[in-house]
């Protein structure tokens, strides 16, 4: 794993255990609104949930950040590989459709006007690298 893929995991995993405090809390909270019929205790239940979700946008907003650092650094970083320039580069597949899961890869696709073995190796490792 690469430095920025180690640094998001590491945010990803404390953002996650902050999401697990607030569903132990809402949790909580509604065993006792339940057992006391004290209203108040679902508005603590609400906000928790509520954070939660915010906590999960953050999660999904490190993860687009992310993906779009790997591209500038695929395009920055392939440049000088590509002796014969390339006509298009795109990301596709279910991350570029918004419906990837746990584990899917990024799908890159790169048009060259020309190309060779040599050139095609030394992408496959910059990509795999990544």
């Amino acid at each position: 794993m690469n430095k920025l893929g180690a640094v998001l995991a590491a945010r990803i995993i404390s953002e996650l255990n902050e999401l697990s405090v607030l569903v132990d809390r809402a949790t909580h909270g509604l065993e006792r609104a339940k057992k006391s019929g004290d209203d108040y205790y679902l508005d603590g239940v609400a906000l928790n949930i509520h954070g939660f979700y915010s906590g999960l946008e953050r999660i999904f907003e490190r993860i687009t950040i992310a993906e779009d650092k790997v591209v500038k650094y695929c395009m920055k970083n392939l440049e000088p590989f590509m002796v014969p320039k390339y006509v298009d580069f795109r990301i596709y597949g279910s991350k570029a459709k918004g419906t990837d899961i746990d584990g899917s890869g990024l799908d890159v696709m790169i048009i060259l006007e020309d190309h060779s073995p040599s050139i095609e190796s030394k992408i496959d490792d910059l990509i795999f690298d990544i």
